[in-house]
C-alpha cells in the first residue's frame, strides 16, 4: 500500500536559476527611452520613419539624480561629474538643475546630433563629432525644445522631449549621433555660470539622411515601465 501511495506521488520540480532571474526582473520598474526619428520634407512627405530602443542613459544622469537625492545643497563640496568640455565639476542642488529646454539655435544643450559613429558607452560625456547649429555644411538649424507633460498610458509613465533640425546647408547631411545634453550649476558657479552635462546618447548605424530643404525631427520617449 505504501509504495502505491509513493508511486502516485509527484515530486515538485525544482525552480530553475532561470526561472529564478525572471522572477526577479519581472519585479522590477524598468527605465528606459525610446528613440523615434522623422525626416520631413517641406511639402510634409516623410522619407523616413524609425522607432527603437534607445541605447542612451549615460552615467551623468544617474550622478545628477544622485545629487539631488542627497541634497548636497549650498554647504556641501558637491559631486564631481564631467561636464560635456572634460571637466570635473562640483555639482550641488540648485533650483535651475535638470535644465534640458534650448531655445533655437542653441546647441549646447537639448537634444543634439552629430557626425560620431563610435558605439555608445556608460562613461560617455559629450557627443563624439557634435553637428553645429548654422547654414554652412555639414551644420543643420537647431530649433528650440519642445518638453512634453508627463503621461501614463497603462503601466507606462513617460515624458516626450523634442526638437528639429532643417537642413539650409546646400548639400545632404547624415546624421548618425544623437543624445541630449542639460545643464546644471557646479560650487564654484553660482553667480550665474552654468554646465553643461550629457544624459543621453545613441548612434545610428545606418544613418539618417536628411535631404537639402527636408527637417529631422527627434523625439526621446523617457519612460518607466512596470
Amino acid at each position: 500500500m505504501r509504495a502505491n501511495m509513493d508511486s502516485k506521488m509527484k515530486a515538485k520540480p525544482e525552480v530553475s536559476v532561470e526561472d529564478a532571474e525572471k522572477k526577479v526582473a519581472d519585479m522590477h520598474v524598468l527605465m528606459q527611452a525610446e528613440l523615434e526619428t522623422i525626416v520631413r520634407s517641406p511639402d510634409g512627405k516623410v522619407s523616413h520613419h524609425d522607432v527603437r530602443k534607445a541605447e542612451s542613459f549615460v552615467r551623468q544622469w544617474l550622478e545628477l539624480l544622485w545629487v539631488h537625492a542627497a541634497s548636497l545643497g549650498r554647504v556641501s563640496e558637491g559631486y564631481a561629474m564631467r561636464d560635456t568640455g572634460n571637466g570635473l565639476r562640483r555639482i550641488r542642488t540648485h533650483m535651475d538643475n535638470w535644465f534640458l529646454h534650448a531655445l533655437a539655435a542653441v546647441d549646447t544643450h537639448g537634444i543634439l546630433v552629430g557626425l560620431g559613429t563610435t558605439a555608445p558607452t556608460i562613461d560617455d560625456y559629450r557627443m563624439e563629432d557634435q553637428i553645429p547649429h548654422g547654414i554652412i555644411h555639414p551644420q543643420l538649424q537647431y530649433s528650440d525644445m519642445a518638453v512634453g507633460y508627463p503621461g501614463i498610458n497603462m503601466n507606462i509613465s513617460q515624458i516626450t522631449i523634442t526638437r528639429s533640425f532643417a537642413n539650409a546647408s546646400g548639400s545632404a547631411v547624415t546624421v548618425y549621433e544623437i543624445g541630449a545634453a542639460l545643464r546644471a550649476y557646479d560650487r564654484a558657479s553660482w553667480s550665474g555660470i552654468v554646465r553643461y552635462f550629457l544624459v543621453l546618447r545613441d548612434v545610428i548605424a545606418a544613418g539618417i539622411g536628411v535631404p537639402v530643404g527636408d527637417t529631422l525631427t527627434i523625439n526621446y520617449r523617457l519612460q518607466c515601465e512596470l
